[in-house]
């Protein structure tokens, strides 16, 4: 998966209201294809990347981490940024379908969801 991060406008108008749907998140989604893109992944950068709060990016991976589909990297000496990194799941061939999915146009005649307001 080539995407660029963070998605452009009319990409996260398409990803937005599936991942509100799917993971309760308007963020999730986003968050989730950095980590798809990344070997390792901490924090500040989820926030960065999807424009959520800091807070919801950290809770976001201590969800993921207790569902087992993160993992901590062991600390180096000085570092201040805690790392994590996906750890392989069949899981993350299904977000990544999502993903993909709603990162494209929808074929002719059928309906996207709209963003509630």
């Amino acid at each position: 998966m080539n995407i660029e991060l963070p998605l452009d406008g009319t990409l996260r108008a398409n990803v937005r209201p599936v991942s509100k749907a799917l993971f309760h998140s308007e963020y999730a989604a986003e968050a989730m294809l950095l980590m798809l893109r990344e070997d390792r992944f901490y924090g500040a950068q989820v926030a960065a990347a999807t424009g959520c709060q800091p807070a919801f990016a950290s809770s976001l991976l201590a969800r993921l981490e207790t569902a087992g589909l993160i993992e901590k990297l062991p600390a180096k000496d000085g570092q201040l940024r805690r790392y994590y990194r996906r750890i392989p799941s069949a899981t993350w061939d299904g977000i990544a379908m999502v993903i993909e999915d709603a990162l494209n146009e929808p074929p002719a005649g059928v309906a996207r969801l709209s963003p509630r307001s």
